[in-house]
């Protein structure tokens, strides 16, 4: 099985289907003689950190999305959070959250995403697998989801 047979099969089990374009590239800029499980988890790593569209030419979404409502996906799903809202949240206390990171942007440089204290939420979250948008609710938090999530974060 070649190099890039094995990182695309590595990739789908994690919910990632990559043009064949971006891979070879990918392997070709990484490749430097080392284990394939070095390679898989450096693959890995730059597709976490760039835009899911520009990575894939199909998506892994079902075909009948658009007609889906109220249902589980079972995945696996490499998806990228676009949008999210918490809406167990009035407006104005989301006003007032990011007003609180605005001040401290202006003071440190830095923005906060650290876990707010809040004991419950239920978050709306726009996902995307590249080429298809669905919206998705977080009934129950999910831990290893924080509360502030940065754009572009993959799941």
């Amino acid at each position: 099985m070649s190099v890039e047979s094995r990182c695309r099969e590595f990739l789908k089990s994690k919910g990632l289907n990559p043009s064949e374009e971006w891979l070879k590239k990918e392997i070709e800029t990484l490749t430097n003689g080392g284990p394939q499980i070095i390679l898989d988890q450096q693959i890995l790593q730059k597709a976490n950190s760039e835009d899911i569209s520009l990575i894939v030419n199909e998506g892994t979404f079902p075909e009948d999305l658009d007609e889906l409502h109220k249902v589980e996906l079972k995945g696996p799903y490499f998806v990228q959070v676009n949008d999210y809202l918490d809406v167990s949240l009035s407006n104005l206390e989301q006003l007032q959250i990011i007003e609180k990171d605005e001040v401290e942007f202006k003071r440190t440089g830095n923005r906060p995403l650290d876990k707010l204290p809040k004991l419950s939420r239920v978050l709306k979250l726009t996902l995307s697998d590249g080429i298809r948008e669905l919206t998705a609710m977080e009934y129950q938090p999910i831990s290893k989801i924080p509360n502030k999530i940065p754009l572009g974060t993959k799941v």
